[in-house]
C-alpha cells in the first residue's frame, strides 16, 4: 500500500511487519492449530504462494522454545468471515485464519491467505462501477460488508500482476493478458492458450492444468474470478 501521505510503501498487514528489514528479506510463518492438519496440499498453498510471490513462507519452528515469529495460524471455526485482518495480530505470534473444516479446502485457504497479506477483492474497489454491477438484494445481510467500495486512490488487489513492480527494478510487458513474474524479472505468466517468454506464442494443444490438486470450483456466487492459470477461484 502505498502512503501518499508520508510517500512511503507501507504493509497493510501486522503479520507482514519486521521494522529491521524489509518486507521480502523474512520468512511469513504458518501453523495449523488441533484439529486442522497441515497436509502435503495445505503446504502446496504456500510454496505456490512462495514460487508466484516476493514473499517466503516456512512452518514455524517445532521445539519447546522456539524464537518470536510471526504469522499465520489455521483455526476451525464454524465461521471463517471471523478470520481478523485489520493492522494487529490475535495473538503476539498469530493472524488466525478460521476454516470451517478440518480438511482444509486448498483454494479456500490460497484466497484467505491471500487476503491476509492485504490482497481485497477487485469488486471493493474504489472505481468498481466501471467493472461490475452488484446486485445487493441477491447478498445475504452477513455479506454486504465485504462488497463495501473502499475510499482509497490506490490498493493491492488480487490482479495487481503479483506486486511485480515492487520486486523488478524493471518490469516487462507482457502480451495477450500475460503477468509478469516477480521472482524471474525477465519472465511472464502467461493465460491460457499463449505461452513463450512474453506469451507471444499460441499454444497448439490447450491442456487445462491447476497448481493445486485439490481444486472444487463450487456454483458460481457472482464474485469467481480466473486467479492463476486456468483455474476458476471463488473470492467470495
Amino acid at each position: 500500500i502505498f502512503d501518499t501521505q508520508k510517500n512511503t510503501f507501507r504493509n497493510k498487514r501486522d503479520v507482514l511487519r519486521n521494522f529491521t528489514s524489509g518486507w521480502t528479506d523474512h520468512n511469513i510463518f504458518f501453523k495449523a492449530i488441533d484439529p486442522i492438519k497441515l497436509t502435503n496440499e495445505t503446504k502446496e498453498v504456500f510454496k505456490l504462494l512462495s514460487k508466484k510471490l516476493c514473499f517466503r513462507f516456512a512452518e514455524f519452528p517445532n521445539n519447546n522454545n522456539p524464537p518470536k515469529k510471526k504469522g499465520f495460524c489455521l483455526k476451525y471455526s464454524n465461521d471463517e468471515y471471523g478470520t481478523h485482518l485489520g493492522k494487529q495480530l490475535d495473538t503476539e505470534e498469530c493472524q488466525f485464519i478460521y476454516l470451517r473444516d478440518t480438511n482444509v479446502n486448498t483454494t479456500e485457504l490460497l484466497r484467505w491467505v491471500l487476503y491476509g497479506l492485504g490482497f481485497d477483492f477487485e469488486h471493493n474497489r474504489a472505481d468498481r462501477r466501471n467493472y461490475h454491477v452488484i446486485h445487493r438484494d441477491n447478498i445475504e445481510p452477513k455479506f454486504l460488508p465485504y462488497v463495501k467500495k473502499k475510499k482509497n486512490n490506490l490498493e493491492s488487489f488480487y490482479f495487481n500482476h503479483y506486486l511485480q513492480s515492487a520486486c523488478c527494478k524493471t518490469p516487462i510487458y507482457c502480451r495477450n493478458g500475460g503477468t509478469p513474474s516477480c521472482d524471474m524479472c525477465n519472465k511472464c505468466f502467461c493465460d491460457e492458450g499463449y505461452h513463450g517468454s512474453y506469451c507471444e506464442a499460441i499454444v497448439e494443444e490447450d491442456k487445462t492444468i491447476c497448481p493445486l490438486t485439490s481444486v472444487e470450483l463450487k456454483k458460481p456466487d457472482g464474485f469467481n474470478m480466473k486467479l492463476i492459470n486456468v483455474c476458476q477461484y471463488s473470492i467470495t
